[in-house]
């Protein structure tokens, strides 16, 4: 919940028993009323529910922060429906405990005869109540009263007139009362808003725990279930045997199990994920699918919740919640000694899975031609394919580059190249307008994402999920929030669970929504977003209450009406993913809760998405984490503008903030609001030309998060190629020693940084005639040594070797003595300045295989 804003209008609630507490009602549908009657109890009717729902928020708040996930029915008027209830009663307990009479109650009562409060308290239902009941119930005595919280005791209920604080309590006092409670009076005196009395609400009821837990009889520091409550009943050989079996298949398991003996037996999944340099959530899995497991070869029955849902992690481990709130798994003693049993040794992290053999982040620099971009396509096959670069190397090229084909078509490897006008907008996402209407005369604004943001989707998605489900993802799933019916459990949402579809209403308008409707009852946005905006392959969130989801789905097929329906005859076909799940997503949908619109686009990414669903699916394999690599390659990439592009997301390609690193780091995106983080398994694999720049003139954040390998001319290369020396007109040539005479030259003249590739020359291997050098000397090296030089053809000529040739036909660049005289008439001297040579690239000397012969004395 975002500062400033609040679950529930907690003064609208006071308002309405202030107002019409105790009043008479009158159903509205009595012929005998009139008009105006009519009106003003159709006007209390739905000012009543609004009020029930309103309270309800609380509730639903509370079933997500305490545990309170059962409630009893709330009314807003009396049993036989004459009359507006005296005060509104709110009764939450632990699902657990729903039969138990024993509730955390929010009243909104009258405390005069003109104004009410809130009230929250330890209650007990006492109709009927025998008194062995009241004596368990009253063991919240026992606990000292939390002063420090307000808390105060109170004596009778509000079907005997007003409750009154007791002063001070003895066991006296108790004799002479039939209920005392323990509760917190909230007035508008004191809270006189929104915020304030909701702040005070939550920090009462968290106070009020301790003495529920109290009389319930529960300990927070035992694990769950207890063993007096589920017992798997495997023994210590049975698991022995059993896993040695299991191993052979799934090593992971095993290896996380000996984790956890070694560390105490007992320790959270984010622990695991630290010790291992996993996402925590792949331990979640292995832990529910290894419970499966062994339920299968053992036949022990399955452990059921109050909801029916069965816990398989329950077989292998006990949990409790710790206190710095997460979660904490205890290896059962059975399994615990048959891992003390076995020789675990052979199950230790090989150098591969405790440290990747290359960065996340790395820059291929160097000058123009020495095989950036051919090696990076070598580093990207090797970093995918997890063997080393020298292993690449040394296969056929060919057949590697198809590899390479094959892993860009899958969506493995993306491929972008820098500029000065690349920006962040194509980078990550940006707003984009596109034309609609018949005409394309209407112009709509979509949020759209950019390559790097739907690559990362992409490959966060697969860390998610096995290849092996299909799940029917469309390129860049969107996640929608779809209402069914309403919150908590209805008739519409069983039948859509059931039948694989999701329904809404606005059934008035018939089965056709057209452009110029009149949207009489609202909807608008919510059916074009229904019928228009969701696309086959988006994920939807069925809504269960304002923070929680009870379902995963992905979208099947196009917009249906169904008829045959009495209500909500607008349909979508859905594959559930998942069921039952009651997730809290308020984190993941950066912080909102969700609102009551039937349908809308939700703040969450299809990546995070799909880790819900990976926490509840258990497979019959492992649904560990997919460790494929993916390759984001960004060739120029110093010559793009880098805090445009990256924004404030470049701290979060850096290892350590990758998604599932200890210190993990998200963003919030300002065009969709989504949350974003960059997956662990994305490597980014840059190229430099450092022609066009030095690596000490890079953007400073951008040199401090990647790892650089230099990439120099290297004429060995053509010597391994066979091309070290080649045969032009029975003239023997050394390519290689030409290559190397010209860039020592050049790193004398200028600097290393701007030398000549080896690349250029590579072509020689399948045609080394001359018409092929030349090609390579016009079009290559030539214009890199007018562009080094900036034209000074003096330097060009000493590094070619032109100033110590004799015959001007083997010069690439000749001198020609020029005459202002006969190139002007009369005087200029005093006007241009005298220049007595001019340059001349000689093209002839191209097709020469002696030019080439003389640039250095060992060619």
């Amino acid at each position: 919940m975002n500062h400033g804003e609040v679950i529930a209008d907690y003064i609208k609630l006071i308002n309405f028993i202030e107002n019409n507490g105790g009043g008479i009602f009158i159903d509205p549908t009595d012929p005998k009323l009139t008009k105006e009657a009519k009106e003003k109890y159709i006007d209390k009717q739905q000012l009543g529910q609004e009020t029930v729902d309103e309270l309800l928020k609380v509730y639903e708040e509370c079933s997500v922060r305490f545990n309170l996930r059962y409630h009893e029915e709330v009314r807003w008027k009396s049993a036989s429906g004459k009359s507006i209830v005296p005060y509104l009663w709110l009764q939450m307990k632990y699902a657990d405990f729903k039969n138990r009479k024993e509730s955390i109650s929010v009243f909104v009562e009258k405390i005069s005869e003109t104004s009410a409060a809130i009230r929250v308290s330890l209650d007990i239902k006492n109709d009927n109540s025998d008194k062995a009941e009241m004596v368990q119930y009253h063991k919240h005595l026992e606990i000292p009263l939390d002063k420090e919280a307000n808390l105060v005791y109170v004596a009778g209920n509000n079907d005997l007139g007003r409750p009154e604080i007791i002063n001070e309590m003895t066991a006296a006092t108790l004799a002479t009362k039939e209920k005392v409670q323990i509760s917190k009076y909230i007035e508008l005196d004191e809270y006189d808003n929104n915020q304030a009395i909701e702040s005070e609400l939550f920090k009462s009821i968290h106070a009020l725990l301790p003495y529920y837990d109290h009389v319930l009889g529960i300990r927070r520091d035992e694990w769950w279930p207890s063993l007096e409550t589920y017992l798997p009943k495997i023994t210590a050989n049975q698991w022995e045997v059993f896993l040695k079996k299991d191993c052979i298949k799934y090593p992971k398991t095993i290896k996380m199990l000996k984790a956890m003996l070694e560390l105490g037996g007992a320790c959270t999944c984010k622990r695991l994920g630290t010790y291992f340099s996993e996402s925590p959530s792949s331990f979640i899995s292995r832990g529910s699918n290894l419970g499966k497991r062994a339920a299968a070869e053992f036949n022990v029955p399955l452990y059921q919740d109050d909801k029916g849902k069965e816990w398989l992690f329950v077989i292998p481990f006990q949990g409790k919640h710790t206190e710095d709130g997460l979660y904490a798994w205890k290896l059962r003693e059975e399994l615990k000694e048959a891992l003390k049993n076995m020789d675990l040794s052979e199950f230790e992290e090989t150098d591969k899975e405790k440290k990747s053999m290359f960065d996340k982040n790395t820059i291929l620099y160097g000058p123009p031609g020495t095989g950036k971009t051919y090696n990076s396509i070598n580093y990207a096959v090797a970093i995918i394919e997890g063997k080393t670069i020298r292993e690449v190397q040394s296969e056929d090229y060919g057949l590697v580059k198809s590899r390479y084909e094959n892993y860009k078509n899958l969506g493995q490897i993306a491929f972008t190249t820098f500029h000065q006008s690349y920006g962040y907008e194509e980078f990550i996402e940006g707003i984009k307008p596109n034309l609609n209407g018949e005409n394309d005369e209407g112009l709509e604004y979509s949020i759209e994402p950019g390559v790097f943001k739907s690559f990362c989707n992409k490959a966060a998605v697969s860390l998610s999920v096995n290849d092996k489900d299909d799940l029917g993802l469309n390129k860049n799933p969107v996640v929608w929030k779809v209402s069914l019916e309403r919150t908590y459990d209805n008739p519409t949402r069983t039948e859509c669970l059931e039948n694989n579809h999701i329904r809404i209403g606005w059934d008035e308008y018939g089965a056709d929504v057209v452009e110029d409707m009149d949207y009489y009852c609202g909807g608008k946005n919510e059916l074009n977003a229904f019928i228009n905006r969701m696309r086959i392959g988006d994920i939807v969130f069925s809504c269960y209450s304002a923070t929680t989801i009870d379902a995963i789905g992905v979208v099947t097929g196009e917009y249906e009406w169904h008829d045959e329906y009495e209500r909500y005859k607008r349909v979508r076909p859905v594959k559930w993913l998942v069921k039952g799940v009651y997730e809290e997503i308020t984190d993941l949908n950066a912080g909102k809760n969700m609102t009551l619109s039937s349908v809308y686009k939700l703040r969450v990414n299809a990546s995070d998405a799909l880790k819900l669903v990976e926490k509840h699916i258990a497979d019959d394999e492992d649904v560990d984490q997919n460790q494929k690599n993916y390759v984001f390659i960004i060739d120029e990439i110093n010559r793009g503008n880098i805090s445009k592009i990256f924004g404030e997301l470049i701290t979060l390609i850096e290892d350590t903030k990758r998604d599932g690193e200890l210190e993990a780091a998200s963003a919030i995106l300002p065009y969709s609001g989504e949350t974003f983080s960059v997956p662990n398994n994305v490597y980014i694999l840059g190229t430099m030309n450092t022609a066009d720049r030095s690596i000490s003139l890079l953007d400073t954040a951008l040199r401090r998060r990647f790892n650089f390998i230099e990439m120099m001319p290297n004429s060995n290369v053509l010597r391994d190629m066979g091309i070290e020396t080649i045969s032009i007109n029975g003239v023997e040539l050394n390519v290689a020693n030409m290559l190397d005479a010209i860039n020592e030259r050049i790193k004398f003249l200028f600097d290393r940084e701007h030398t000549i590739g080896h690349a250029f020359f590579t072509g020689l291997a399948s045609d080394s005639s001359i018409e092929k050098l030349a090609s390579i000397f016009e079009k290559n090296d030539i214009p890199l040594l007018q562009e080094y030089f900036y034209e000074d053809y003096q330097k060009i000529q000493l590094v070619l070797g032109d100033n110590a040739k004799v015959d001007d036909n083997l010069k690439f660049v000749v001198d020609n003595r020029i005459k202002l005289k006969e190139l002007f008439m009369g005087s200029v001297e005093d006007i241009v300045d005298e220049q007595e040579v001019k340059y001349e690239i000689n093209y002839d000397a191209f097709l020469n295989v002696n030019a080439y012969k003389t640039i250095a004395n060992n060619v």
